[in-house]
């Protein structure tokens, strides 16, 4: 009896030894697994990115590509991603994440209609701003700076779209650096006023900084202005753009690691829902605003597996 109990001991202690052993091999394996996978699943989308890219080239379609792959930098490659408008619950649900968090992502967020901001949501920016996060400035009623110069004037813009929200966001405690244009739709009439109160001024890379009144260009790569680092041009990353899309960002992310630059990426709303402020069918125009979990996240973890720093819009200068 005694030997039989013994020999139950004996086998319990070797089932237990046999699970810390595998237990422990899980925790050494398994983030490599992980990385394994998601490497490879990185190659076969950035492949896709890269196909997509020589089409546009050889069909001249996308004149920034050949010429930029982001901005030049003497502090390393890295990603300088940024959100517009005021989706502050969407932003501070996805980067308080732990998942999120440990990537040491620091991003910008370009509030606009500051004044629909409750004090909950405020509070929220605070606490991104306190993980290392930028709080820019974009507009206190977006409206597109093109457009109101040219019907209103310059001095008609800079009171009714830049004063009324700067001051919202300094009596909250905000001191905005830099500017992202809504729409990406810039006027060069105003571009040295707001350069001689902000540090860096955003726009559009699919909108070409020639053009005055621009058209559109979804397929235009990440850039940065010849004539000024302080201009930046910014790619974006929402759902709807094209076909591949995220792939397209990814490799040019790619690309941008491998040639020492910064990709310069926006988007907007970030859910894990198809929705923009709530559940939106894919055929209503606020779907375009649009960029999910999973995609941000890829990103994200794509830079960081490279060794990619991860810089503020404020950094760029």
């Amino acid at each position: 009896m005694v030997k039989m109990t013994e020999s139950r001991w004996r086998t319990r202690a070797l089932l237990a030894m046999l699970v810390i052993v595998a237990v422990a091999a899980a925790a050494v394996y398994y983030p490599i697994a992980v990385r394994a996978i998601r490497r490879a699943t990185w190659e076969g989308r950035v492949s896709k990115g890269m196909a997509l890219a020589r089409q546009r080239e050889e069909a001249k379609e996308d004149a920034y590509d050949a010429r930029f792959s982001g901005v030049n930098s003497d502090r390393g490659p890295g990603v300088a991603l940024s959100f517009d408008d005021w989706e502050v619950d969407g932003w501070h649900r996805f980067f308080t994440r732990h998942d999120i968090r440990r990537l040491n992502a620091r991003v910008t967020f370009y509030i606009s209609h500051p004044y629909r901001l409750t004090e909950q949501q405020f509070a929220k920016l605070k606490e991104l701003e306190a993980l290392g996060h930028e709080i820019g400035y974009h507009g206190y009623k977006h409206r597109f700076a093109s457009r109101y110069v040219q019907n209103s004037g310059t001095e008609k813009y800079l009171a009714d779209e830049i004063e009324p929200g700067m001051r919202i966001l300094e009596e909250h405690g905000f001191e905005p650096r830099t500017f992202a244009y809504p729409g990406g739709l810039r006027a060069p009439e105003v571009d040295k006023v707001l350069l001689e109160r902000f540090s860096i001024v955003r726009g559009t890379s699919y909108i070409a900084p020639e053009e005055e009144a621009p058209a559109r260009k979804h397929y235009c790569t990440i850039s940065a202005d010849e004539r000024g680092k302080r201009m930046v041009w910014a790619y974006n990353i929402d759902v709807p753009l094209n076909a591949g899309a995220m792939s397209y960002v990814l490799s040019r992310v790619e690309l941008a690691s491998k040639r020492r630059r910064i990709a310069v990426l926006y988007g907007h709303n970030i859910t894990d829902d198809k929705g923009y402020w709530g559940t939106v069918d894919e055929s209503d125009p606020r779907y375009e605003c649009t960029q999910w979990h999973e995609d941000v996240k890829a990103i994200l973890e794509f830079a960081h597996d490279r060794g990619m720093r991860f810089y503020t819009m404020a950094e760029l200068e």
